[in-house]
């Protein structure tokens, strides 16, 4: 994980400022122990930060602690559900996909995409990072997400109906070439 590679890509300050705490818990392995991450020690993305247990035996995703803003976001609350649980197979598609990449590449990945509401959009940035149990198996899934509009704005377009999330062409963390930055605007 590098992350001078989010800063050439002109990711949010909150997100490159996540990645390098994340960096300095790795120590120089692949990943940071879950076992050493605190949800306090991060308190710039605390409310837009989610983690993620990894069900392997089961192929699906458990969303331990999920910020203020995701929930919102998506107009439910996600803490305590199984990704195959969320109403909306669109959603479920657009979330699973990143999730997967994440666990079969092991690497952290940044994406940035849209969440969509019937009629609306807006652009957001999402990184997604490996964290590992103590025999260095990926156990945990970190996320962050920066949307550049207020709580309040993300509570009326929940209100709408969920999100479902639409990431741009090539995802991938440092192997796509920098986009513009997200534009703060809701388009019609």
């Amino acid at each position: 994980m590098d992350s001078r590679e989010l800063v050439e890509r002109g990711a949010h300050c909150s997100l490159v400022k996540l990645a390098a705490h994340c960096e300095r818990l790795a120590g120089g392995r692949d990943m940071p122990y879950r076992r050493d991450f605190r949800a306090s020690q991060v308190p710039w993305v605390f409310e837009s930060l989610f983690l993620l247990d990894v069900l392997h035996d089961e192929n699906d995703y458990y969303f331990r602690l999920t910020g203020g803003l995701m929930e919102k976001a998506y107009g439910a609350t996600l803490t305590g559900q199984r990704l195959s649980a969320i109403a909306g197979a669109g959603l479920q598609e657009s979330l699973r996909a990143s999730y997967d990449t994440v666990v079969a590449t092991r690497a952290p990945l940044y994406v940035r995409g849209k969440y969509r509401w019937p009629n609306r959009e807006m652009e957001v940035e999402r990184l997604l990072i490996p964290l590992a149990d103590a025999d260095g198996r990926l156990s945990t899934i970190l996320g962050a997400v920066h949307a550049p509009v207020s709580a309040d704005l993300l509570v009326l377009l929940a209100g709408v109906g969920p999100a479902t999330f639409v990431p741009a062409e090539r995802p991938e963390f440092g192997n796509s070439s920098p986009s513009e930055p997200p534009a703060p605007a809701l388009t019609p």
